[in-house]
Order: structure tokens, then sequence, then C-alpha cells
């Protein structure tokens, strides 16, 4: 009796391995054709997707808006006296938005006795953007807007828009 049933469990095992073995056939799709005669169903597989090639390159590609918070925007310097000689650049660091002058003002003064050379620029929508640092280069304003998050945790990038 213990032979017999060693010869049965060894073949459920060959049986259950070979089962399992089996390859998997691409699925069936049902396609209808017709002939003037009479109308038949035929199975064809389905396409089996084609890999696409993957491309790598070493050149550094992003999204300027991406990468920081930014937005673009079109904005001019208001005529804050301490506004003067001063000019917009492409990148621009926001730490406050006001739709109040005064507000923005008490703000650009505190900047500045800081150290920085804070500008007041109002958008299309009248509101006041406090702007900390502005510079030409996008790699300066991703360095500086790190330091600036320290103290203003919501400063974002704003990218000068020609009207």
């Amino acid at each position: 009796m213990k032979s017999t049933n060693k010869i049965f469990a060894i073949a459920l095992c060959v049986v259950f391995g070979v089962v399992s073995c089996q390859t998997k056939k691409a699925p069936i799709s049902k396609v209808s054709v017709q002939d003037t005669r009479k109308t038949e169903q035929v199975m064809l597989p389905d396409p089996v997707p084609q890999e696409e090639e993957v491309v790598y390159t070493s050149e550094k590609v992003f999204d300027e808006k991406e990468a920081l918070s930014a937005r673009n925007e079109y904005v001019k310097l208001t005529d804050s006296n301490q506004n003067s000689g001063l000019q917009l650049k492409k990148y621009n660091i926001v730490v406050g938005s006001f739709g109040n002058n005064a507000n923005a003002e008490r703000l650009q003064l505190s900047l500045n006795e800081e150290g920085y050379k804070a500008l007041i620029a109002m958008n299309e929508n009248d509101m006041h953007r406090v702007i900390a640092i502005s510079t030409d280069d996008y790699g300066t304003a991703r360095e500086k807007i790190q330091n600036i998050r320290k103290r203003f945790s919501d400063a974002w990038l704003l990218i000068l828009q020609e009207k």
C-alpha cells in the first residue's frame, strides 16, 4: 500500500510539473469577416506590442517651471523710492505678494536692511510682488532660493514674461 501511495504522489507531481511548464498563448480577439455568401467569425491573436527604443543622453534637461515653484508673469517695477536704479531681470525670487503697496514697502525695507537689494513689482492684477533677488542666471536663482526658503518657506520663482 505504501508503494502505491508513493507512485501516485510521484505521478501527481509529474502531472503538475508538466501542466505548469506550458507556454502562455497570446490572447485571442474575435474579428468578424463578412463574405457575400456567409458570415463567419475568425479568431486572430492580438498583435504583440513592440518595445520602444530608449535613448539615453548625458545632456541635462529640465523644465524651469517644474524644477522650482515658478510662474511666468508680466510685471513692472513700481514707483517706490527704494526701486530707483534697480532693474528686473529674467529670474526673480518672490518672498511676498500684497494687494496693499504699504505692506510690500515694509517688507522691502526689512529685506534691504538685511543686505538684499529688494524690489517691488506689480503684475497685471495689481498684486505687489516683493522680490528679494533678481538675476539673469537660472542656476543662481536656483541656488539662492534654497537659502531664502529658510526664512520665507513660500518663496517662489517669477520668470519675467515680456509683454
